[in-house]
């Protein structure tokens, strides 16, 4: 079960990951922001940010307000309850 658990875990993640990234890329295309600039703002490479938004690793949170914080974007957790699957 350990192993199933951990595999539902992980993938849990990565959905609630690529939804944080798309909302941010959107952000930054709307605001015509690039890797090289967050990359330039976070002090880290741009291959570091490309490889963030791949939709490859998880973010942290701590991640995710660094990038929040470089974009000038306020970080609001609203928790909702979910729509009944049918």
């Amino acid at each position: 079960m350990g192993k199933i658990w951990r595999t539902y875990d992980r993938m849990t993640g990565i959905r609630y990951t690529l939804k944080l990234i798309n909302t941010i890329y959107s952000y930054m295309q709307d605001k015509k922001i690039t890797f090289a600039e967050i990359a330039r703002r976070m002090a880290i490479s741009r291959a570091s940010v490309s490889q963030m938004f791949s939709g490859s690793v998880v973010w942290s949170l701590a991640t995710l307000i660094k990038v929040c914080d470089v974009l000038d974007l306020d970080f609001e957790l609203v928790l909702t309850p979910r729509k009944l699957k049918i």
